[in-house]
């Protein structure tokens, strides 16, 4: 019924809003995604990058928590680390205000933005965005890691020197698709409207697999968890997360802390 009342009306942005938070809810990303494009002021950027730079926190938590509900740790560390960097840039951008503050003196507007900054990584979202990303280095590190055993049984039948041969050629045959898949991704620019268009940044790794293969996932969760028993510890949450990671380290006594 929500998405008929939009269509009624395609220029309420409150009913766009809210029919690509439940599309997202429902985990159909890709109709969440072109719903909320409509209202993309530059049709030549997609809407994602939009997004990013409009720091629209509600939709990248919203659709992290889709990608970890279907499995994709990838995407949804992606999402949830965009929300890491739009606070760093918060806290970059309080120092223009300082000397601003000098000049115009706006003391309470400063005092408030003190006030603000002392906990701003406590703030709910924050907290939100780094509980998913501790619950899906979590996921990782539970998932099994069945790609090389899978390989193996692949080829049990052979021997140990054809076995190499073809565990290279795999890998060789994976490589050579993912160079295509990256090679079909990349739109192809009108040369005479390349003049007039300032270039847009190509997206590096828009799986996240970066941020998904890490050496250890326990490292890169505490990483996170750190920043929130600083700023969150009066959220219950917090400590579950803590006892979650350091059951897996085997680190007891910190369990006991938490």
């Amino acid at each position: 019924y929500l998405d008929q009342a939009r269509n009624l009306d395609l220029a309420d942005r409150c009913l766009n809003t809210e029919s690509t938070l439940y599309y997202l809810r429902a985990d159909q990303i890709e109709v969440a995604d072109r719903i909320i494009a409509l209202f993309s002021k530059d049709k030549q950027v997609s809407s994602q990058n939009n997004l990013f730079d409009m720091q629209c926190m509600w939709y990248e938590q919203e659709c992290g928590d889709s990608h970890f509900r279907q499995g994709n740790y990838g995407k949804s560390l992606k999402k949830y680390v965009a929300i890491d960097k739009h606070f760093a840039d918060i806290t970059e951008d309080q120092f223009d205000f300082h000397s601003y503050y000098f000049r115009k003196m706006t003391l309470r507007a400063y005092v408030q933005l003190l006030r603000l900054e002392e906990n701003l990584y406590g703030h709910k979202v924050y907290f939100n965005a780094a509980k998913g990303i501790i619950n899906c280095y979590l996921a990782i590190y539970d998932k099994p890691k069945n790609d090389a055993s899978s390989s193996r049984d692949e080829f049990a039948h052979l021997s140990e020197s054809d076995r190499k041969k073809a565990l290279n050629k795999k890998k060789k045959a994976e490589l050579i698709s993912k160079k295509e898949q990256k090679n079909e991704e990349v739109p192809k620019e009108d040369p005479k409207k390349k003049k007039n268009l300032p270039p847009h940044p190509v997206e590096e790794d828009p799986n996240g697999e970066a941020l998904a293969n890490v050496e250890d996932p326990l490292v890169a969760a505490i990483k996170y968890l750190k920043i929130i028993q600083r700023s969150s510890p009066q959220q219950l949450d917090t400590h579950l997360l803590a006892c979650e990671i350091y059951i897996r380290k085997k680190k007891y006594l910190l369990v006991l802390q938490a």
